[in-house]
C-alpha cells in the first residue's frame, strides 16, 4: 500500500517505515515534506483519492485470501500454494509440472520454464489484476504473485485459468520435445 502510495503521490512525502511493533506502516507528514518536495494541499486530496481507491481493494484482497489458498489446493498437484505472508495481494501460485521419471534438475529446468511462461500469459490477459514474479527481494521463486483484488472477483474462475494456462503451456513443451526426439 504505501509504496504504491509513494509511486502515485510522490509529492505527498508518503513514507514507508518498519516499526519493531507494528511493522510496516505508513508515514504521512505534510507539514514536514512541504518545504523539501513542495507539498501543497491538492498532493493531500490526491493521496485521499488514492487511499479511498485502494483500502476497498485491499479489504476485499484479503477477504478473499484464504478462498485463493483453498483453490489452489483443490488443483493440488499441478498448482501449489505459496505461503507469502509479507505480500499484499491476493497470494503465490506456482504451477507444479507432472512429468513422471525426471530428474530433479530437469524437473526444476520445466518448472521454471513453465512458470516464466505462465506468468506472461497472465500478463497477457485483459484484466486489473496484476500478476508479477514477486518483490524484489522475495525468497519464492518460480512462482506467481497475485496482486489485489476487487469483490467481485471469481477466485474459482481465476485459479482455474492459472491451471488451465499452465497445463496447456506444459502440453505443448511436451508435444515439442516429441516431434525434435
Amino acid at each position: 500500500l504505501g509504496e504504491q502510495l509513494v509511486q502515485w503521490v510522490p509529492s505527498s512525502g508518503v513514507d514507508v517505515v518498519e516499526l519493531e511493533d507494528e511493522g510496516a506502516c505508513v508515514r504521512f507528514s505534510p507539514l514536514l515534506t512541504a518545504a523539501v518536495l513542495g507539498t501543497q494541499q491538492e498532493n493531500t486530496e490526491e493521496l485521499v483519492e488514492k487511499l479511498s481507491e485502494l483500502v476497498p481493494a485491499m479489504c476485499s484482497t484479503m477477504s478473499l485470501r484464504q478462498d485463493f489458498r483453498e483453490e489452489v489446493h483443490r488443483h493440488s498437484p499441478s498448482l501449489a500454494y505459496r505461503e507469502q505472508l509479507s505480500w499484499p495481494g491476493l497470494g503465490a501460485v506456482r504451477y507444479e509440472p507432472q512429468a513422471e521419471g525426471m530428474d530433479e534438475s530437469r524437473r526444476e529446468e520445466e518448472l521454471q520454464k513453465i512458470n516464466s511462461e505462465l506468468l506472461k500469459k497472465l500478463q497477457e490477459l485483459d484484466s486489473d489484476i496484476i500478476f508479477s514474479s514477486g518483490p524484489e527481494f522475495g525468497t519464492e521463486e518460480d512462482c506467481i504473485f497475485v496482486g489485489m483484488v476487487t469483490e467481485d472477483m471469481d477466485v474459482s474462475e481465476l485459479v482455474d485459468t492459472v491451471a488451465a494456462l499452465g497445463r496447456d503451456i506444459e502440453e505443448s513443451g511436451r508435444v515439442t520435445a516429441i516431434n525434435i526426439n
